[in-house]
């Protein structure tokens, strides 16, 4: 598994993929989160050799387990000390067969205060170990220098909840900052044929009204579906911003 996982991470920002950021807020206020990406379209890139040895999978597992696949490689998936540190409350689940498949990345449910803090410290985290890679690297050369933290984590939201209504806030990870150059922007528009990110959130009670006029309801009108084309979301870094009034 180790193999095709590390070529699916070399193949993730080549081919186009899915992304689709998952809340379940239940009656107490408790948050279930989740990132899930669609592998599919990376799966059809590899030669079908290699999907025969490896296929089917379904498996389970942490980040620590991961980097325990094989002790000898030195340049492994979420290998680095930092990562396996900060996705520590995380559970992994990769499915894959020879046409399509995911990896779930699910966090521990909390309470909503809980899952506040815990995002406000995860995006503090993130930030505090690229600054100090970056310090560190102005004093070594080329080969030894750290890369940002390299984890599959795309957003950290905000949330709120009264009863009455909800509200989402947050910056997606995918940009660098808040205060992109128009220069960055039009660079990064390339990746609007590359990834597509979706919010998918399900509630206790049916939604009476939503903010953002382009969100699509279920049938029983306790989910909202929210896509944005990347070009928007690096224009707006509040694209994905919405709040929602209950029945």
């Amino acid at each position: 598994m180790k193999n095709l996982l590390l070529t699916l991470a070399g193949l993730f920002l080549l081919t186009s993929c899915e992304i689709t950021e998952k809340v379940n807020l239940d009656e107490k206020g408790n948050v279930s989160f989740a990132t899930h990406i669609d592998l599919t379209p990376l799966l059809q890139m590899l030669p079908s050799d290699e999907l025969n040895k490896e296929l089917p999978i379904d498996t389970i597992f942490t980040a620590k387990g991961l980097s325990q696949v094989d002790q000898g490689y030195s340049e492994g998936m979420l290998e680095d000390k930092d990562e396996q540190e900060l996705l520590k409350d995380f559970n992994f689940h990769v499915k894959m067969d020879k046409t399509s498949g995911f990896m779930n990345m699910s966090l521990t449910k909390k309470s909503l205060k809980e899952f506040n803090i815990y995002m406000r410290d995860l995006d503090k985290n993130i930030d505090r170990i690229n600054q100090k890679r970056a310090l560190e690297n102005k004093s070594l050369p080329d080969s030894l220098q750290k890369q940002d933290v390299d984890i599959p984590i795309f957003s950290t939201p905000q949330l709120s909840y009264n009863g009455k209504s909800f509200k989402r806030t947050g910056k997606l990870r995918m940009t660098k900052d808040n205060d992109l150059e128009q220069g960055d922007i039009e660079m990064d528009e390339g990746l609007e044929n590359l990834i597509k990110y979706q919010l998918e959130y399900t509630f206790p009670k049916p939604v009476k009204t939503v903010s953002d006029k382009n969100a699509k309801m279920s049938a029983d009108r306790r989910t909202i579906y929210l896509v944005k084309p990347m070009s928007e979301i690096m224009k707006n870094l509040s694209a994905y911003d919405f709040e929602v009034t209950f029945e």
